[in-house]
């Protein structure tokens, strides 16, 4: 299957128009994600962000979560709100 995205060398940098239709995210969560510290790691020089496609792999990789080993948090009943009956 053929995504229409360039399969440049390790060497190339992607865009963030790029990296987003890789994630298959808006451009704009890859700001939020690097404001915030999260998402995968990019290369800045100068005012320009690029992405590599090694960098988005590992984070997507990163991101996995097996459901057999993931167990939802819980808030202790102590914590849980009580509204009296009316």
């Amino acid at each position: 299957m053929t995504t229409g995205l360039p399969t440049a060398p390790l060497t190339d940098p992607l865009t963030e128009a790029e990296a987003a239709k890789i994630l298959r995210v808006a451009p704009g969560t890859l700001l939020n994600w690097r404001y915030k510290g999260r998402g995968p790691k990019y290369v800045k020089h100068g005012g320009i962000i690029r992405y590599r496609r090694t960098d988005l792999d590992a984070f997507l990789e990163h991101s996995i979560v097996d459901p057999v080993l993931h167990t939802p948090r819980r808030r202790p009943r102590s914590a849980q709100s009580t509204v009296p009956d009316a």
